[in-house]
């Protein structure tokens, strides 16, 4: 059935009267503005006409209609006996078709219609289209991948309406929650969420999307954030993930506060660690971080520094003195490689007998009272020097030292940072010529850090103010340990030294820090070793010409030896646990080079008082 346009409608009222009657007729079929016509749409109707239109309307005759006839062929051709294969598709178009030809000719139904043959199809159409797609459904159900979400998907959009929602709603929330990493789990769920806006997981989903961005914004921050998560969410979805990332922060900060020991501010952060529960004291004994004995001292540091004398105030009581018959033992090396840690072990050892009155005394009482509190004693001044009376009994007999401590900033400074290498012994502080000048016997020790080449450190500068008073100023000093060493070994070599370096016994390398290269104590000479030769090959080729030279290390056959040296254990910070065996070592390389002396008995100083 055709709808009339305005103007069809327009004209067919205005020619109501001139068009032949059967013509006129067909038109009264249509439609218009979506509804049937009748008599009052046409008031100019006059005469037979106007009867014709009341008869037409009170009584129609359905005619033919040659539209309708050529729309129900064409949907005979669309039925299944007259295609070549029957599909869904083929029948969801049939059914369009039929849907169509009912809609359209049921108003006015024309004569010889076909509309209950098309209402009976529509109805098998229907059935058997539902029938085919259950039976394609089902196989498509039976193909999906019920560990898929696209699989699983895949099937809900193109069948929205299957028996199956339910099923699928659950196994798609299912996978969609176990999605890691968490950007992914996400992502996931508002996946989830958009395909099932009213789903039957849609309140879990949200709670699991609030804990995850949550769990996102503190799964990337520190230690003490995720410790808090742990604690205050302990029913979180994310609380496996939760506490497998506390424990690497925790083993991680393990490492940090190892490697970090000697850093001020990780005795406040280990504390705070233990205060928030985040270690337990046993956590930190079991993974060495510290000891019962260590962590008491870190507790209780404020109160134990105030005990300990000050090497500023201990500096001024102590002297720069020689001692007939004694061995010069000298320590050289870049500030801050370990050379007062050397010094204190030596001390700490209890073989090393020195005297704490004379010369640098009260400096090595200092020492040994840092050592006795586990702490290793504070960096040397830049312009102090000093010396320690000191020997090692064999029998009866002694083997006399004088240890010199002397800071060495200003003397690593210029041999570093000299480029015209206008350097000189007397640049190792005030008295360190005449030390060296003196008749004394001497050993050497080439100390090197063998944790770093680029050694970093301040150096404090005295400057004279306009009304004439002294002040200091804090240097920042850049050295590379490989370039400095090589330059105090070709100090070692030059002309103007040789009256020195004739008087040297031995010279020998002391490799700090000897914990960094292994727990094996049998393989840390060799790795110090490997590692002097890998680092400073030239130094040690010309060190080893020094010695043919002047005849150093005799007992060596010439040849510097290299000794790892750790001073102990050292937990956070800075906590030693006195080891004393590298010190003892050290030791005794420095008796086997110095010639003992017998004891005075009692006859000998009888008779020497005797001859006056």
């Amino acid at each position: 059935m055709s709808e009339l346009t305005k103007q069809q409608y327009e004209q067919l009222r205005t020619r109501v009267n001139s068009l032949p009657w059967d013509t006129f007729k067909g038109f009264l079929t249509w439609t218009y503005e979506g509804r049937e016509l009748n008599a009052g749409d046409f008031p100019g109707a006059t005469g037979t006409r106007k009867q014709q239109i009341e008869d037409y309307f009170a009584n129609p005759t359905p005619m033919p209609n040659p539209e309708e006839q050529a729309e129900w062929t064409d949907i005979q051709s669309h039925l299944p006996a007259n295609l070549p294969a029957t599909t869904l598709s083929s029948m969801q178009l049939l059914r369009t078709k039929l849907e169509a030809y009912i809609s359209r000719w049921s108003v006015r139904p024309p004569m010889g219609n076909h509309l209950q043959e098309a209402k009976d199809m529509l109805a098998n159409t229907r059935n058997d289209i539902a029938i085919m797609f259950g039976q394609i459904e089902a196989k498509d159900w039976d193909e999906v991948d019920h560990f898929s979400v696209k699989s699983l998907l895949d099937f809900y959009r193109k069948y929205p309406e299957t028996g199956h929602k339910d099923e699928i709603d659950d196994e798609v929330f299912g996978l969609q929650k176990t999605s890691r990493p968490l950007e992914a789990l996400i992502a996931a769920i508002q996946q989830y969420k958009g395909a099932f806006p009213a789903g039957r997981h849609v309140a879990e989903a949200d709670k699991i999307l609030d804990a995850a961005i949550l769990w996102n914004q503190v799964r990337m921050g520190d230690i003490y954030a995720v410790s808090d998560y742990c604690r205050d969410y302990p029913e979180s979805p994310f609380k496996n993930d939760a506490f497998s990332r506390l424990m690497e922060l925790k083993n991680a900060k393990m490492e940090e506060l190892k490697k970090a020991y000697n850093k001020p501010e990780m005795r406040d952060e280990l504390l705070m660690l233990l205060k928030r529960g985040i270690f337990t004291e046993q956590d930190l004994i079991y993974n060495e971080v510290c000891t019962e004995e260590s962590l008491d001292i870190i507790r209780n540091l404020n109160e134990i520094m105030g005990t300990l004398p000050k090497f500023n105030n201990v500096k001024s009581k102590c002297k720069i003195e020689s001692y007939p018959n004694h061995t010069d033992v000298f320590m050289f090396g870049v500030p801050g490689t370990g050379k007062s840690c050397v010094l204190a072990g030596l001390l700490k050892s209890g073989i090393l007998n020195y005297d704490s009155v004379v010369a640098g005394g009260p400096y090595a009482d200092a020492v040994v009272q840092w050592m006795d509190c586990g702490c290793p004693p504070e960096i040397t001044y830049t312009d102090y020097l000093t010396t320690i009376k000191s020997s090692l009994r064999t029998g009866d007999k002694s083997h006399l030292f004088d240890l010199v401590e002397m800071a060495g900033e200003e003397f690593a400074d210029k041999i570093a940072n000299n480029p015209d290498g206008e350097v000189c012994f007397e640049d190792m502080g005030t008295g360190a010529a005449d030390l060296l000048s003196n008749d004394n016997r001497k050993i050497f020790f080439i100390v090197v850090d063998p944790t770093t080449d680029i050694v970093k450190f301040n150096r404090q500068e005295e400057q004279i103010a306009a009304d004439g008073s002294v002040y200091y100023t804090t240097k920042a000093v850049v050295v590379n340990q490989k370039n400095t060493l090589k330059r105090m070994v070709d100090l070692f070599n030059q002309s103007e030294n040789a009256d020195i370096m004739r008087k040297v016994d031995a010279i020998h390398f002391i490799v700090t820090k000897a914990d960094t290269l292994g727990e094996d104590y049998s393989l840390r000479t060799e790795k110090a070793q490997t590692l002097l030769k890998n680092r400073y090959a030239t130094s040690i080729d010309t060190l080893k010409l020094v010695c043919k030279r002047f005849g150093i290390n005799r007992a060596t056959n010439e040849m510097p030896y290299v000794f790892p040296f750790s001073l102990g254990k050292f937990y956070v910070g800075n906590i030693v646990k006195y080891d004393d065996a590298d010190s003892l070592s050290l030791l005794e390389v420095m008796k086997g080079n110095v010639k003992p002396v017998k004891d005075e008995n009692f006859w000998d100083k009888l008779k020497k008082f005797m001859a006056g």
